[in-house]
């Protein structure tokens, strides 16, 4: 036997439905206004739009920190990367024997607020067998990402030419701002 549900009943459903997708309605144009005046926007959004306080300013800050684009730390970080990656897992015989006319292009190129980071271009002197070839090498340095909050560096870097599996494609320039 069905059970009759007395229209009163169902007519109070629709109404509560339709008050409710009103005041939804009426309310967004206030949320909006609310996220156009900037102040209250800021808070919702947790500072993060261009504007925000600068990196080193965090609950969670970074120390701003970014050694420049000729740090021999850097340096060997890409060749040594790139000749252990070359040996092991392509089996190419591909070696940097040298890293010479590094310079800058950009530094933290979208604002104070966003993660300190340094983009440099450089001429790597890649060696196989006895014949040595110039390729341009694009490489980004920002601050460690890792979970203990270390005070060191990342190297993201791509040679140019030996772009495997393109990575950064078109020729490396995703490693530019």
């Amino acid at each position: 036997m069905r059970k009759t549900i007395p229209a009163e009943t169902t007519m109070k459903s629709a109404l509560l439905a339709l008050a409710g997708a009103l005041a939804i309605t009426f309310a967004a144009p206030a949320i909006a206004a609310d996220y156009a005046r900037g102040d209250i926007a800021e808070e919702r959004l947790g500072g993060w739009y261009y504007g925000a306080p600068p990196a080193e300013e965090r609950v969670s800050p970074f120390a701003g920190t970014v050694p420049s684009c000729d740090a021999p730390t850097i340096l060997s970080t890409i060749s040594g990367e790139f000749n252990r990656r070359e040996a092991r897992f392509w089996n190419s015989g591909l070696r940097i024997v040298g890293i010479e006319h590094v310079r800058p292009v950009a530094f933290r190129p979208w604002g104070d607020s966003f993660i300190p980071r340094r983009f440099c271009t450089a001429t790597a002197a890649v060696q196989r067998g006895p014949v040595v070839r110039h390729h341009r090498v694009n490489y980004l340095i920002r601050e460690e990402l890792g979970v203990f909050l270390q005070s060191s560096h990342d190297v993201e870097w791509c040679v140019i030419g030996v772009e495997r599996l393109l990575h950064a494609a078109p020729n490396c320039e995703m490693m530019l701002p």
